[in-house]
C-alpha cells in the first residue's frame, strides 16, 4: 500500500514559494539551450545529453543530488548520476532498482510526478532498505521523482534530491518535468 502522506507533485505552500529571480530564469534558459545544443551535437550518443540533463535539473532547482534512470523489463536502470554522497550512493547507484512498493514503482504506477517533501517521515518507504540507506546514511530528506513519458508509457525517469527539508516549488517541478520531456525526446531521436 503506497504511503500516504506523499504528495504527487504538489509543491510548498505558498508561503513557503521561493520567487525565481532574472538571474535564475536565465540559468534556466542557458540550461535548456545547452541540452538543446549536445541533442544534435550527439546524435548517436545518449550519455552526454543524458548527462547534461542531470546535471542542469540538479543544478537549477538547488538539489544536493539527481539521476537519471531507463525503464527496462528488469527495473530502472542508471544511466546518469550527479553528487550523491558517497554513503548513500552505493544504494542508490545499483545498477537496476526494482523495488516493487518504492518511490519508483509509485511514479511508474500513476504516470506523474511524486513529490516527498521530507521522506524521513515516510514509514512505508522507510521499511525499503534502500531507501532508508538514502535517509539515514546519505541524509537524502526531499526527493522529487519525474517520469520519462512516451504515449502514456513509462520510458524513464529523473529524480532531484536534497539533504535537507526543503520542498520543491511549482516551478521546479515544471523544470524537472520540462527535462524528462528532453531526455525522451533525446531517447526517441536516437531510436530512429
Amino acid at each position: 500500500m503506497p504511503p500516504r502522506r506523499s504528495r504527487s507533485a504538489r509543491p510548498a505552500k505558498p508561503s513557503q514559494q521561493r520567487l525565481f529571480s532574472i538571474s535564475q530564469l536565465e540559468e534556466q534558459r542557458a540550461a535548456v539551450s545547452e541540452v538543446l545544443r549536445a541533442i544534435p551535437n550527439s546524435p548517436d550518443e545518449l550519455q552526454p545529453i543524458f548527462d547534461t540533463i542531470i546535471q542542469s535539473a540538479t543544478s537549477l532547482c538547488r538539489a544536493n543530488c539527481g539521476n537519471l534512470r531507463l525503464a527496462e523489463a528488469e527495473g530502472f536502470r542508471l544511466v546518469a548520476e550527479v553528487s550523491y554522497p558517497s554513503s548513500a550512493a552505493e544504494r542508490w547507484r545499483q545498477p537496476i532498482f526494482n523495488i516493487p512498493h518504492g518511490p519508483l514503482a509509485r511514479v511508474a504506477a500513476r504516470k506523474s510526478p511524486l513529490h516527498i517533501p521530507d521522506l524521513a517521515v515516510e514509514s512505508d518507504y522507510l521499511k525499503i532498505p534502500a531507501v532508508a540507506g538514502l535517509v539515514k546514511l546519505g541524509g537524502i530528506r526531499t526527493m522529487l521523482i519525474v517520469p520519462m513519458l512516451i504515449n502514456d508509457t513509462v520510458i524513464g525517469a529523473i529524480t532531484v534530491s536534497r539533504t535537507r527539508v526543503l520542498p520543491f516549488i511549482e516551478k521546479e517541478i515544471e523544470m524537472v518535468t520540462d527535462f524528462a520531456a528532453q531526455a525522451t525526446i533525446a531517447l526517441e531521436a536516437t531510436r530512429r
